[in-house]
């Protein structure tokens, strides 16, 4: 119905944090592409990906974000214009592969901070874990991806993405959550003396 009812010159800009999965060739997807495949041969789809938590945009709080988008100009600048905001800035990168990929990475980087808060670990552990978090998450752009570009992952859709995640994004936040009770599940095993065997010990 979308196809159908949008006009021939029409692009669009996906929000979507994740990745598709070809299981037949083993590779991820852009969803930007499973989208411009959708709605036909010409369609061309950007991302907005950034540092951009719900509630605080909701509050009006300062934030960047990243427009990624293949259109040229001026089509490019018209679009960033639609978006950007005295309190949501937004910069453009032609590299759609590396926005839309570190929008997604960035949640399984978080998980990582969560377990950290979780067991009681600080600020330079979580720290080491950003840095090598974001070597990773380069590392699997460039190596699935084409035309990746390493500017990228300065933007907000890349360091600040990931920065603002670990320490407030809702993944970091179930991790954490797990990791607590997982260790308090431990705790009340050893407090009682059940455990007699691994396998008994597993709680």
């Amino acid at each position: 119905v979308i196809r159908e009812s949008a006009h021939p010159t029409c692009r669009g800009v996906s929000l979507i944090k994740g990745l598709d999965f070809d299981s037949e060739r083993k590779l991820p997807i852009l969803i930007s592409n499973t989208i411009a495949d959708a709605m036909g041969p010409e369609f061309q789809c950007g991302v907005l990906m950034g540092a951009n938590v719900a509630s605080e945009v909701a509050l009006g709080q300062m934030c960047e974000s990243t427009l990624a988008s293949p259109f040229g100009p001026p089509a490019d600048e018209l679009t960033r214009l639609v978006f950007d905001a005295p309190s949501f800035r937004v910069q453009h990168v032609p590299d759609v592969a590396g926005a839309e990929v570190c929008g997604a990475l960035k949640n399984v980087v978080a998980l990582g901070a969560g377990f950290v808060d979780g067991v009681g670990l600080g600020s330079n552990t979580k720290a080491a874990l950003l840095r090598v978090g974001l070597r990773e998450m380069a590392k699997f752009c460039h190596m699935f991806f084409d035309g990746v570009q390493d500017n990228t992952f300065t933007q907000s859709c890349g360091m600040a993405d990931l920065i603002t995640t670990c320490y407030g994004g809702r993944n970091r936040k179930c991790a954490e959550a797990f990791a607590k009770e997982r260790l308090g599940s431990v705790d009340d095993c050893e407090d009682s003396n059940q455990i007699e065997s691994p396998q008994d010990g597993l709680c």
